[in-house]
């Protein structure tokens, strides 16, 4: 028994992931790629006048919307 196949088997299911997991991380590398000129620090949009911030640290993607005074934080929970 070289093989491990016993470890092997645990090391598969340390390794599985749900489809939803999956999808999330999809649409982070996206979000990361879309907004790789902003990451941590501010990208203005100079016709609409919107920011965005990406925190490398944590993933979170912030926009401001200048014209409204509005500070948008996404969630990736909810999309």
């Amino acid at each position: 028994g070289g093989d491990g196949g016993g470890a092997g088997g645990a090391d598969s299911a340390d390794e599985v992931v749900s489809d939803s997991q999956v999808a999330d991380a999809e649409a982070l590398g996206g979000v990361e790629a879309a907004f790789a000129d902003a990451q941590d620090r501010w990208k203005i949009d100079a016709g609409s006048l919107t920011g965005f911030f990406l925190r490398t640290e944590t993933r979170q993607l912030y926009s401001w919307n200048q014209a409204r005074g509005v500070l948008y934080e996404y969630d990736h929970a909810s999309g």
